[in-house]
């Protein structure tokens, strides 16, 4: 087995997906020898608004933890980060798609119980 079999390469360009480039040497020289890879955040927006009514958005997007060390450059497996009020969410893969699979399904009960509502009858 070679190296770049358990996920360890000497010469680690950033992905194409990554949006960091530059600030990688800054992440490495103040945090040492880990720093991560992020894609651009796709913004979805909520039905929770702001005082103005401006629509409060989720941020959706990648990341991926690189580990520098003397044997070269380990990249861990990538995440789904959702970003919401401040706050970060990591998933794996697994969980971002049992959470993708809740949210259909309620998505789908919520349509069937939105279509079961009757009109309000005027007295």
């Amino acid at each position: 087995m070679k190296r770049e079999d358990y996920g360890w390469r000497d010469d680690s360009p950033c992905p194409d997906w990554c949006v960091k480039g530059e600030e990688h040497l800054d992440s490495r020289l103040r945090s040492g020898s880990d720093f991560w890879h992020t894609s651009k955040m796709t913004d979805v927006e909520t039905a929770d608004t702001d005082h103005n009514w401006e629509p409060h958005t989720i941020g959706v997007g990648l990341s991926q933890h690189e580990h520098v060390d003397e044997r070269g450059h380990y990249r861990h497996q990538v995440q789904v980060v959702v970003s919401a009020g401040g706050e970060e969410r990591l998933f794996s893969i697994e969980q971002a798609r049992a959470l993708a699979s809740v949210l259909m399904e309620r998505a789908d009960e919520a349509e069937r119980l939105s279509a079961d509502l009757r009109p309000r009858q005027e007295n």
